[in-house]
């Protein structure tokens, strides 16, 4: 009989973000390691353009859907945001509850307690698993694994303050504050768990350092799926065609990205050529920013939109371009991993020599540079290689592409897995 292990993620399809084809991946590929994954998760009946549609409420009734490889729980999701009459009231609810209700409020889980329970009663659950943000996930699994007496494993998608992560940390004064009692909310759950892991090398040692785990911690990358790219259509690209697929964000150096394509831009002959913004309306700031920057030239700015449609534009580009993170150690996007899977050249501007250099070294998918001139040279050395043969000649190396499938990456954590269960 298959071990039945219960997976708690707020976020799974038709959720259309990269925090739910995490889970999604659990849920598919567990049962090839001769698991039954059971997933809770809450109803997604929309795309979650913006950030407010990540906690809209949704009063569907529970729906349970199940196959023979896994089962979900889809339930009824009610919005616990703070809620206050005045600016001091809203404050005093918002630390109160930082300090001793649900992390993340607006993004709950902790509402399903009495439900996880029933269900780990239910199903014969033999572990949970929670994959994180939001940090209550974390809370909510601690409270029914150490209820019901059942090993813990915690997936950190990313970690509970970014800026743990800079080189540098320039924390406030509150962000300090946050940090301490964030840590001291979820510290018991993190030494409780059997195991914690998490997106990238640099991110896991701060696991192991923050929470003392003795180098229990291990890397769990994004990935993609094997078969991403099957339903795609190809189409005959008219035009240099430069895409950048995915969010944007403020504190990303798109100053440096816009300088660096109007200076590719002003050494072209012609108007042969279009870059592709998709889904960065999602940050009107950086939209914005954008527009204004790069209004003379060829540029197509969108809203979200769907993942079929981001993959299409994935696939039909020339060169697929990404902004890196040099301030910081170990992010590294799940779209990066969507890019090697493409086939196309990847560009990486400014280079974060880290964790994302290492993956398009290792995989001989591109190139990622440090400034905006050398930016603008590789597109034109690109642009001419096209103007002169029609495409770009990509040599990937599949065997370390292929290291990076969800499938791959699922195996490791299953064969971590095994040595606790098995």
């Amino acid at each position: 009989m298959q071990n039945k292990i219960l997976i708690i993620s707020y976020y799974l399809p038709p959720y259309t973000g990269i925090q739910g084809y995490r889970a999604n991946s659990f849920l598919k590929n567990f049962a090839d390691a001769g698991y039954f994954p059971i997933v809770v998760t809450r109803h997604w009946n929309i795309m979650a353009a913006n950030w407010e549609d990540h906690f809209a409420e949704d009063n569907t009734p529970k729906k349970i859907v199940e196959n023979a490889n896994g089962k979900v729980y889809f339930l009824p999701y009610t919005n616990q945001g703070i809620i206050g009459k005045g600016f001091i009231s809203t404050k005093i609810q918002y630390w109160k509850n930082k300090l001793f209700g649900s992390l993340q409020v607006e993004t709950d889980t902790l509402q399903y307690e009495n439900i996880v329970n029933e269900i780990v009663a239910e199903e014969n659950i033999k572990a949970i698993l929670v994959t994180s943000p939001p940090l209550n996930s974390v809370q909510l699994g601690y409270k029914v694994a150490k209820k019901n007496k059942l090993p813990l494993f915690i997936d950190f998608r990313d970690l509970h303050e970014k800026k743990i992560t800079k080189k540098q940390p320039d924390y406030t004064f509150a962000e300090r504050i946050n940090k301490f009692i964030v840590e001291m909310r979820i510290k018991d759950a993190v030494q409780y768990a059997s195991l914690a892991f998490s997106v990238s090398p640099p991110l896991s040692s701060k696991l192991d350092q923050i929470f003392k785990l003795k180098n229990k911690s291990f890397t769990i990358y994004n990935g993609f799926e094997e078969n991403i790219f099957t339903n795609t259509p190809l189409k005959k690209l008219n035009v240099f065609t430069i895409n950048i697929v995915g969010t944007l964000y403020p504190h990303q150096d798109i100053y440096l990205m816009c300088i660096g394509f109007k200076s590719f831009v002003s050494k072209l002959n012609s108007n042969d050529y279009i870059i592709n913004f998709i889904g960065v309306k999602s940050q009107p700031s950086v939209a914005d920013i954008i527009f204004k920057e790069l209004k003379n030239e060829n540029i197509n700015i969108t809203d979200k939109v769907t993942r079929e449609v981001a993959l299409e534009y994935t696939k039909n580009a020339h060169i697929l371009f990404y902004i890196g993170w040099p301030e910081y150690n170990g992010i590294i996007s799940g779209k990066i991993f969507e890019y090697i899977a493409s086939g196309n050249r990847i560009l990486i501007a400014p280079n974060d020599h880290g964790v994302i250099n290492d993956l398009i070294d290792a995989t001989n998918t591109g190139e990622c540079v440090d400034s905006a001139e050398q930016m603008a040279n590789s597109l034109l050395k690109s642009y001419e290689e096209w103007k002169a043969n029609g495409c770009l000649h990509n040599d990937g190396k599949m065997i370390e592409i292929n290291k990076y499938t969800r499938e791959n990456q699922s195996k490791i954590l299953c064969s971590k897995i095994d040595a606790i269960l098995k």
